[in-house]
């Protein structure tokens, strides 16, 4: 699964074999300038608009692929406030949403499945609402990580991305689950992963340090603005995910000394093969 903003690289996309392309609320960093997706407004246009905007452009260009669009920050405070923007998302040609959360956000998942809206989960670091850092550090969060998943996918959930999870707890909670998990940042035992287009191409510029889980798949004097280009670094991705090259370790979090084996593995036989 890789981002898109607009027709022209949804098209571009839609040539390639990705399975999901989404309309993430990146967008609000990477179009706009924001520091955050903890916006409600974009120069007093409300962000949900700004989100529909861009679904029925990434559509238009890729008609034959499922678009998944988030749900941005504000827009599923409860159940009835997201029936009607998810309504506006998938109007707009979004074949489903995302949103984050785990077990607080599972009735409007299901309140979402049952008046026929497809919905993809998202737990670790969830961008809308926690901090930035790696998730499942103890025992207390990896039960909270499995349990939350456990709890999108009785709710109806088709997918769970996980962000910024340690590689061993995402194991642990994809081996809990009968729907896949699509990872960023959070090592190869996912069953797929996700990265933003413009990280891919290398056209991001971070202010700060460049996070671990980013990964440019062209060379360097490779324009990353042509679009043969762009579909080559997309069918980079794609290749290296399925080859097992990336994410290598330097690109993700690993436990080490944090939570010893013998209380992983006891959490596997307890997770792993009971639901």
């Amino acid at each position: 699964m890789l981002t898109a903003y607009d027709e022209e690289t949804a098209a571009i996309l839609s040539k390639t074999a990705l399975d999901f392309i989404l309309v993430g609320d990146s967008v609000l960093q990477v179009k706009y300038g924001f520091c955050s997706t903890q916006q409600t407004e974009v120069r007093g246009i409300p962000v949900m608009d700004i989100m529909v905007k861009h679904t029925r452009q990434v559509k238009r260009g890729a008609k034959e692929k499922h678009v998944v669009a988030d749900m941005p920050f504000g827009s599923y405070d409860n159940a009835k406030k997201a029936l009607s923007n998810a309504g506006k998302l998938i109007s707009a040609g979004a074949d489903s949403v995302k949103l984050e959360g785990g077990v607080e956000v599972a009735y409007i998942v299901a309140y979402l499945k049952r008046n026929g809206i497809k919905v993809m989960g998202h737990l670790g670091y969830t961008p809308q609402k926690s901090s930035l850092r790696a998730y499942g550090r103890d025992v207390k969060e990896i039960r909270k990580l499995v349990e939350d998943s456990l709890y999108l996918q009785n709710a109806g959930a088709f997918a769970v991305v996980l962000e910024m999870v340690f590689a061993e707890v995402a194991a642990v909670v994809t081996e809990s689950l009968n729907i896949p998990t699509i990872g960023i940042g959070s090592g190869p035992f996912t069953r797929g992963q996700v990265l933003v287009i413009d990280d891919i191409l290398g056209l991001t510029i971070f202010p700060n340090k460049k996070p671990k889980l980013v990964k440019r798949f062209l060379t360097g004097n490779e324009n990353p603005n042509n679009p043969e280009n762009i579909k080559k670094a997309a069918e980079n991705f794609i290749m290296a995910v399925k080859n097992g090259d990336y994410p290598m370790p330097w690109h993700y979090h690993q436990l080490y000394e944090k939570v010893s084996m013998i209380e992983l593995l006891n959490l596997k036989r307890q997770y792993g093969r009971l639901f």
